[in-house]
């Protein structure tokens, strides 16, 4: 966002809506591991919430200082996403944030 908060990421050119009223669609899956929303990489299944989850792990990555597919220290971890549920599960969640 910029100082006016406009984003600067807007599409991660995931979600592709039809005007036909259809609200999800179904299609071969496409993406970068870690960003893809889980119901759109595990089962092709594609609404306008894929963006979301999408901005939603780059704003973690912004916010941790963290890139979401660096090699993790534990093997839980796969993603930054799998990080962030270990932390709160543990009671850390402060420990996401960026020093």
């Amino acid at each position: 966002l910029d100082k006016d908060l406009n984003p600067k990421i807007s599409d991660f050119g995931l979600a592709k809506l039809k005007d036909d009223g259809y609200t999800h669609i179904t299609t071969r899956v496409a993406g970068t591991y870690g960003y893809m929303a889980p119901e759109y990489a595990m089962h092709g299944y594609l609404t306008e919430k894929a963006d979301v989850y999408s901005f939603g792990v780059v704003a973690l990555e912004i916010v941790s200082g963290k890139h979401n597919t660096m090699n993790w220290p534990r093997d839980e971890c796969f993603s930054l996403v799998d990080w962030v549920h270990l932390l709160k599960e543990e009671g850390n969640i402060m420990d996401l944030i960026d020093e």
